[in-house]
């Protein structure tokens, strides 16, 4: 309310205002009210159209009313949203966007709500570009300080914004306040490190490589033939082209449906383990071979390479902008009219560049390498030795047909010399055994092994599959679970009891082979 001379009273009432009035005056006067008084949440109401020019229909109404998606915190979905809704349809006759998204609130590590009276504040700014003790607030930054002086450090070191926008993403799970802690944004900045590395190996091997166009810079994704002659792609190239489909298809569909962690999550799990772990380690063989009966299958390979990493950039770029558009515009260009990966087409899931039986050979042939690599690992062989010979013993034929497939894969990651595929394995040697995907494997330890060690560790196992064993087997025999259990669950429980049975007989052989060779010793 304005007094006789515009001097300015604020009160809740009329009555109230009054009164100030008369005690300021001296006497009883006139107020005059503001005619133009909004309270804060209903002029946020009309913020969808009255920020564009509302009521005059202007070009930015036309072009941008109504919008797509709201994004905000749950807190304020009564006071916002629904205001916007309602005036939206009041004013404009329709509902001023058609999705509202309601983010994760960020939280400190310990789950409560950030608070400068806490002192347990994290400035993205901090996580970003680092900050010394000598800059952090005491007050604001109490925990954070705690933190970096438990570490005994005088500084937290720059993440980089990459990393901090990739951890709120995997973390923001639907209806979850986001943990934000320290520690896992420098794991996701070592993802990204790792991503980094994989393409300097990339951009390394395919120097002076150029690939045909395959679709970089035009808008149908799926209209232009893949940079190679499908008929040479090697078997691991086939298996990395198909897992890629996968994710292109999780990806895609997670974002439509603003499951953000786990459109993460999936680039995390495909560029960590398939890519990196694997991939890049199965192209090493094609990729240094330079004959020129190899030039074919090498170029087909530098190809793969080039098409994979380019996918993957195009996948995480909404999440971590700026390695990505490095990296993009470091790969090799052909005909190009797009200068800016953030502007490149979106990758589509082709169906021609799917193999399940090149998936299903390396799939088996990565179980059987980190099974030799485990026996490697408990028996004290070391990474750098080369095992002689390792029996794979199977009775399934399609079984020994995949490894027979991918043996050259086996025997170049797990070193072995000689692989042998066989029904039964009779030799009476001393050996180590695994089992992965229904396969024995037998490594004869003569020379390579402590003994004891070896048997302690064999009967560790049998104790372990021991309880394992007991535990299914109670279940199987209970009448109740098998009747009542859907019929699914039941044989999945089968497949675990012969499973372990399977194992404790290769174990039991194992301990009896290692005791023989301790008594010829």
């Amino acid at each position: 309310w304005y007094g006789p001379d515009d001097t300015l009273f604020v009160a809740m009432t009329k009555e109230e205002a009054q009164a100030k009035a008369e005690a300021h005056y001296g006497e009883s006067v006139t107020l005059r009210q503001d005619p133009d008084v909004l309270d804060t949440w209903f002029s946020s109401g009309l913020w969808p159209f009255s920020t564009l020019g509302w009521p005059n229909n202007t070009d930015s109404l036309k072009k941008f009313y109504p919008t797509q998606v709201m994004e905000t915190g749950s807190d304020i979905l009564f006071f916002w949203v629904a205001r916007m809704l309602m005036m939206g349809i009041y004013a404009m006759g329709e509902t001023p966007f058609s999705h509202v998204f309601l983010h994760a609130m960020v939280r400190d590590e310990k789950g409560q709500k950030m608070s400068k009276v806490k002192g347990n504040v994290i400035d993205p700014l901090h996580m970003i570009y680092g900050a010394t003790l000598d800059e952090l607030n005491p007050k604001v930054h109490k925990e954070l300080i705690k933190k970096i002086k438990k570490s005994k450090t005088d500084r937290i070191d720059a993440q980089g914004a990459d990393a901090l926008r990739f951890t709120l993403a995997i973390l923001a799970a639907q209806a979850r306040d986001i943990k934000l802690d320290v520690s896992r944004m420098e794991g996701y900045r070592a993802f990204l490190n790792k991503l980094w590395n994989a393409s300097k190996f990339v951009l390394l091997n395919t120097q002076s490589f150029t690939p045909a166009s395959y679709g970089r810079y035009t808008s149908d994704w799926a209209s232009v033939a893949p940079p190679f002659v499908i008929s040479d792609l090697s078997m691991s190239d086939r298996w990395i082209l198909t897992r890629l489909q996968e994710v292109v298809a999780g990806v895609t569909m997670a974002l439509d449906q603003f499951r953000f962690n786990e459109a993460a999550q999936l680039i995390y799990d495909f560029v960590w383990h398939s890519f990196c772990d694997w991939h890049v380690e199965l192209s090493k063989p094609n990729l240094y071979d330079e004959s020129a009966e190899n030039a074919s299958s090498r170029a087909a390979t530098q190809s793969c390479l080039l098409y994979t990493l380019d996918t993957i950039v195009r996948l995480l770029h909404p999440v971590a902008p700026f390695i990505t558009e490095d990296i993009w515009q470091a790969l090799p260009r052909t005909d190009s009219d797009v200068d800016a990966l953030i502007v490149a087409p979106w990758p589509q899931k082709r169906t021609e560049l799917q193999f399940p039986n090149a998936v299903q050979n390396i799939e088996v042939a990565i179980g059987l390498i980190s099974a030799v690599r485990n026996i490697r690992g408990e028996t004290g062989v070391k990474p750098s030795a080369i095992i002689e010979k390792a029996y794979f013993v199977t009775t399934d034929t399609e079984m020994a047909s995949r490894i027979n497939a991918s043996r050259f894969y086996i025997g170049r990651m797990a070193k072995i010399d000689q692989i042998l595929v066989v029904e039964e394995e009779s030799s009476g040697e001393a050996m180590a055994t695994a089992v992965s995907s229904g396969v024995e494997i037998r490594i004869p330890l003569k020379g390579l092994i402590d003994v004891e060690e070896e048997l302690s560790r064999i009967r560790k196992e049998l104790d372990k599959v021991a309880k394992d064993l007991q535990f299914v087997s109670k279940k199987l025999n209970n009448e109740k679970f098998v009747s009542r259990a859907p019929a699914h669950i039941v044989e999945k429980e089968r497949e675990k009891l012969q499973g372990y049975e399977q194992k404790k007989a290769a174990l039991e052989k194992s301990l009896l082979d290692i005791e023989k060779l301790r008594a010829s010793d």
